[in-house]
């Protein structure tokens, strides 16, 4: 198996809590999406090549109920009932599609991004442990 990864491999994450203390009501919570959101991009989350992302400050997810959407701009957005539409959204309103989500089905990731974490493991599997 040839092993092309989509991500790079940086074994670190840093969140500081700062700006959600300093702008928002309910720091803890955006705090946590951001948390998911960062962990899911040091995982290669989303995969650029496949459908539903956009580039916008980075590679995300169209989902509005996915932790790897992009939060604080005008943006393209899919939304659980499956609408469209191009719209400011803020941190917050992603947190409440986001912790539905998570209260459903027990992750912060849409359907497609938690295949792509799949597909991920399986890349790091073979390039770290030649499995």
């Amino acid at each position: 198996m040839s092993v092309s990864a989509s991500f790079s491999l940086y074994p670190y994450l840093i969140i500081s809590s700062y700006r959600m203390e300093k702008y928002y009501k309910n720091p803890s919570e955006i705090f946590e999406l951001l948390a998911f959101h960062e962990a899911g991009h040091l995982f290669g989350l989303p995969n650029r090549a496949r459908e539903g992302i956009e580039e916008v400050l980075g590679t995300h997810c169209r989902r509005i109920d996915c932790a790897m959407s992009q939060v604080e701009v005008r943006r393209n957005v899919l939304y659980p009932s499956g609408g469209e539409g191009k719209k400011y959204v803020s941190a917050g309103e992603t947190w409440d599609f986001v912790s539905e989500r998570l209260r459903k089905t027990g992750s912060p990731f849409c359907e497609r991004c938690l295949k792509d974490l799949k597909e991920n493991k399986r890349i790091l599997e073979v390039f770290l442990f030649n499995v």
